[in-house]
């Protein structure tokens, strides 16, 4: 089956751009088991591909190129992301960054780029930044950077890595990094095996609106999800943007094809994914797996290049490479562009947040969009333009924080539902004298004559629930933090057109 994916995957090599190094064994063996995320990227070809070269990238801060918060220094060749993401979700609990290439600047300039303090771990080079990571020099051609900056993780892991023989990385996140020999520049990959919970999956298939109309085997579908094996997208820039999404499966999807697609891209979307430029409907389904050829837009790849976050701010990123590109390094540019990406940031993630039929699912985008401005490179800006940055920054987090807290109250309510059912028992409450054989008239089996006829009464059972008031409490709930979000906004929104006065009034330009 792997065979035949690489195939697929192949068609969208050629010679001038194709092939790209395997990450070395050598750096497969310092990446610990807990990763079920990985992400490749081979700077040097990306930088060097005709798109990146039409763009202008090389002379941009990554962040600002490609809308990713990796590591890049100058001589940086590629990185290896591995990362443990939270069940359910894309967010990463604790990741490592291997930075390859080199000569690297020396750890004292570096410490000084990053305002962080030098120290000695497992006699070992490394920084202690400000940005809840460590940076730690494993030999002059390879950086490390570990976050959250736990001490004793980062010294256990960095044992693990000078120590290990044997690459202990699942193997279908070692298949995923040799995709780079079949043309990629990118490939990102999440381990799903044993991730999919069945009861979970079968709340979803019950309750999810793709499948209203639809004849699908649901018991079907469901074992079908909750054998996945994992996701993978390799990317490949030449004069457009190649990629493949390809989604595995331990059983059999033929039967469940025709939704298939469409469900998975959908679940990463409710886990925070921005895949849209994934079309569902031209998948190529095979026995175990199914795969979404696309071009993507310039936009479309810095979003997927957000699949996998780091956990830390951005570090290891030339402080000053944002000014060049600009003739003459001229400040105003400078600004002008960085005013446009936080106003772009902001409203995108308030456009897409509004498409969102789920507080929660809104509330992981603005809570994305807030991590990329923080990531900004922020050399040779002005400093009031910087405090916007931190404003809005912490505004569209204040909005994610109300929009879950909201929910939360509201499934809260829940508790407060009740029920009572009053049963009035039934029985004989009195007779009736019947007139002459009513019901049989001459029939012999039933004599003419009065008779005494009971009066039967049927149980009564009555049910009072106070589901109206709950629901009328939720609504309510959601309501206010529906509005807070609006007020929020509107804030920033004066905020921004305040600052652009200002801004043009003082470099004589328009913001």
């Amino acid at each position: 089956m792997w065979l035949r994916i690489a195939l697929a995957w192949l068609l969208f090599t050629n010679t001038a751009y194709s092939r790209q190094a395997v990450p070395p064994e050598d750096a497969l063996k310092k990446i610990p088991d807990w990763a079920n995320a990985l992400v490749i990227m081979n700077y040097q070809s990306v930088l060097a591909s005709p798109i990146a070269q039409r763009e202008g990238w090389d002379k941009l801060a990554p962040a600002e190129a490609l809308g990713t918060n990796l590591p890049y220094l100058k001589n940086t060749e590629s990185v290896i992301q591995a990362a443990h993401l939270e069940p359910g979700t894309l967010r990463s609990q604790r990741d490592l960054v291997l930075v390859q290439g080199g000569p690297f600047a020396p750890m004292a300039e570096l410490a000084k780029q990053e305002k962080g303090a030098e120290e000695t771990l497992v006699d070992s080079p490394a920084i202690l930044t400000p940005k809840n990571a460590f940076i730690i020099s494993l030999n002059p051609k390879e950086l490390a950077v570990c976050s959250p900056a736990h001490r004793q993780d980062t010294a256990r892991w960095l044992r693990f890595a000078q120590s290990n023989k044997t690459v202990v990385l699942s193997n279908y996140l070692q298949q995923a990094a040799t995709a780079m020999n079949d043309g990629y520049h990118i490939v990102i990959a999440l381990d799903l095996h044993e991730a999919i919970d069945p009861h979970l999956v079968r709340r979803f298939v019950n309750t999810t609106p793709l499948l209203q109309g639809k004849t699908v085997d649901k018991e079907k579908l469901v074992k079908v999800l909750a054998s996945s094996r994992g996701i993978r997208i390799g990317i490949r820039l030449d004069q457009t943007i190649k990629a493949t999404l390809a989604a595995d499966f331990s059983e059999n999807i033929k039967d469940v094809a025709a939704v298939l697609p469409g469900l998975v891209l959908k679940s990463l979307d409710d886990m925070g994914g921005e895949l849209e430029e994934f079309p569902s409907t031209s998948a190529t389904v095979e026995d175990k797996y199914f795969l979404v050829n696309t071009t993507l837009s310039v936009k479309g790849l810095r979003k997927v290049l957000t699949l996998v976050p780091p956990v830390s701010g951005a570090v290891l990123a030339p402080r000053d490479i944002a000014l060049k590109g600009v003739p003459d390094n001229n400040p105003t540019k400078a600004n002008q562009k960085y005013f446009k990406a936080i106003r772009e940031l902001a409203n995108d993630a308030n456009t897409s947040a509004e498409q969102k039929n789920d507080m929660i699912l809104a509330a992981l985008v603005y809570e994305k969009a807030a991590a990329r401005i923080d990531q900004l490179a922020v050399a040779g800006i002005d400093e009031e333009l910087v405090k916007f940055s931190t404003s809005v920054s912490s505004k569209l987090r204040t909005i994610a924080d109300a929009l879950r807290a909201s929910v939360l109250e509201a499934l809260a309510v829940e508790s407060g539902r009740k029920s009572s059912v009053t049963v009035t028992p039934g029985g004989y409450i009195g007779y009736s004298i019947g007139p002459w054989n009513p019901r049989y008239p001459g029939d012999t089996r039933y004599p003419p004559g009065a008779y005494l006829q009971p009066i039967i009464v049927p149980p009564q059972t009555t049910v009072r629930t106070n589901d109206a008031e709950i629901q009328a409490k939720q609504a309510e709930i959601l309501a206010v933090g529906a509005k807070k979000r609006l007020e929020i906004w509107r804030q920033l929104m004066d905020e921004s057109a305040n600052l652009r006065k200002k801004l043009s009034t003082k470099f004589k330009v328009e913001f």
